[in-house]
């Protein structure tokens, strides 16, 4: 799909990867395929629903974001490729 991330908006509307170290997560090419790890915490900042309840609810998306429109780099090893 050509993604560099799991893209979310955090609370000021700021574009951010969930899965990139500043985050917690990571992007791992494994057998020529691209793994997003990343994490939600109930009734925390990504979390829309505001509240822990047992249910997360999140918009987000793994997608291809341009890194010059949010000053973000990414973590992907030199001459790895992003699936």
């Amino acid at each position: 799909i050509g993604a560099n991330g799991y893209w979310v908006q955090d609370s000021t509307g700021t574009w951010v990867n969930l899965a990139s170290a500043p985050y917690g997560g990571k992007m791992v090419n494994e057998g020529g395929r691209l793994r997003l790890d990343f994490s939600i915490t109930d009734g925390g900042e990504f979390d829309t629903d505001g509240r822990a309840n047992g249910v997360i609810t999140a918009s987000g998306a793994a997608a291809q974001v341009q890194l010059s429109i949010i000053g973000q780099t990414s973590d992907v090893v030199r001459d790895e490729s992003w699936i």
